[in-house]
Formats: structure tokens, sequence, C-alpha cells
């Protein structure tokens, strides 16, 4: 990668992590990389596309994971959480005003889910609880509920893991699966 794209790119990633999607201007990530906004726009073609490089250049979220425990999982992923929780949460407030952002969030969103399938497998029950126990994990473990724990009630991050280890032990305690009135099975 040629020095100059790199420069973009840090200046980028240093942008969108601290700014919100929709204040991150291209001349201020050209200005930050000691370029032109048409370099940005020759190597990058759009602010879309730049997001796209940058949040890929950062490296896959969760790949390092090697844990064994819930509990590991459960303090890998707050941890994960302090360094990109606020990015996050901003880029999900504005998804539905900005169309580059949803194939990011909704591949992010699936990422998740996988991840918990991972993480989690070895304590995970069978078929048919197993979709329950999956989603219910993940919803416990989403970006939101480290952001009301540990933003909005301003908890220390190991309060926020012992609070998340909770939620994630309730939701394998699930009750056999029914299926919800006037609904199909989940």
């Amino acid at each position: 990668m040629s020095g100059t794209k790199e420069q973009i790119l840090a200046a980028a990633r240093s942008r969108f992590l601290s700014e919100s999607y929709e204040d991150v201007t291209l001349n201020d990530v050209a200005d930050d990389a000691g370029v032109t906004k048409q370099t940005v726009l020759n190597h990058f073609g759009s602010k879309g596309e730049l997001f796209l490089a940058a949040a890929e250049s950062t490296g896959p979220f969760r790949a390092e994971y090697d844990g064994s425990s819930v509990e590991d999982a459960v303090e890998f992923l707050v941890d994960e959480y302090e360094v990109y929780g606020d990015t996050l949460v901003r880029l999900l407030s504005v998804e539905h005003r900005v169309d580059d952002l949803v194939p990011f969030l909704n591949e992010g969103r699936a990422n998740h889910t996988r991840w918990v399938e991972e993480a989690f497998s070895q304590d995970l029950p069978g078929d048919p609880d197993r979709t329950i126990v999956v989603h219910a994990v993940a919803a416990a473990l989403d970006v939101h509920v480290w952001k009301v724990l540990r933003r909005d009630r301003s908890l220390p991050a190991d309060t926020v893991v012992a609070i998340l280890n909770s939620l994630v032990r309730g939701a394998f305690q699930t009750q056999p699966v029914t299926t919800p009135k006037g609904g199909e099975k989940i």
C-alpha cells in the first residue's frame, strides 16, 4: 500500500473513530493526511468507500479471541467495546439516514451472531433451544447494552463485565422453546 493511501486511511480511521460519520468530511481527512480532497477521491472514490476501507484496515473485530469460558468471552467483548463501542453506537444512530453504512452494519450484526455461536459453542444447548439462546446472548452482548451500562449509567468496566456475565448466564437458563401466540416457532 502506498504511503499516501496509508496516510489517508490513518486520518480517516482517526476521524471516524472520534466523530459522527456525518461530521467527517473528505476535506478534513485530506487536511489531516496532508493531501488534497481530490487525492482522497482518486484513491477511494467517495466518503462511503473511504469509510469501508478505513474500517477494513483496522482488522477483523474479535479475530484474536481464543478464550474458553463465558467470562473470558464477555471480558474480551467489553474490552473491544471500550475501544470501538462509542463509534459503533454513533454509526448505528445514523444508519437510517446514511445508506453507505447499512451493508457494513448488517455485516457487523451477522458477525456478532456468528461470534456468539463460536465463542459460546461449548455452552450452547442443542436444537431447538440453540437458536433462542444464541439470540438471547447476542442481544445481552449488544453494543447498546454496553452503552446503557457504561455510558448512560457510568458504571465501571468491571461492573459491566459482571452484569453482562449475569445476563449471559441467564440466557443459558432458557426454558424449552414454545410457539408464541398466533406465531411460528422462533
